[in-house]
């Protein structure tokens, strides 16, 4: 008898757009946790002072970090460990993500609709 061939298994594919929806619960939620833990923005927390104009008043930036390892990281962990704090950061970034859930569900016909047109353009972005 023929021995049989087995099944190819299929590759899984990378998505080729990216997703603004994605980003901007991502960006909403590392704000909340920059915010609570590090007092700072996303942007602030990264660039810190690298960045002409972009500052971090009073806040933790990873330019500060690499300066002042014990420091900075006894900063952020002493606001880790305030049970306040966390408290609100899980309140918080559960509240994106259920808001984000929300209303992509809600709003799903006209997000196709916009994904529909925009996909002929080729520019690899999504909503």
């Amino acid at each position: 008898m023929v021995r049989r061939r087995a099944a190819k298994k299929t590759r899984r594919r990378s998505p080729k757009t990216f997703k603004l929806l994605n980003f901007a619960e991502a960006y909403l939620t590392a704000g909340v946790i920059t915010h609570e833990f590090a007092n700072s923005t996303p942007i602030g927390f990264l660039f810190g002072e690298v960045l002409p104009g972009v500052t971090s008043p009073g806040g933790v930036s990873l330019a500060e970090i690499a300066r002042d390892p014990a420091g900075r990281l006894e900063t952020i962990g002493a606001r880790a460990m305030d049970p306040e704090r966390v408290i609100t950061a899980a309140v918080k970034t559960a509240a994106i993500s259920f808001g984000f859930k929300f209303t992509k569900r809600l709003l799903r016909k006209p997000i196709n609709l916009m994904n529909r047109t925009v996909k002929p353009l080729s520019l690899g972005v999504s909503l």
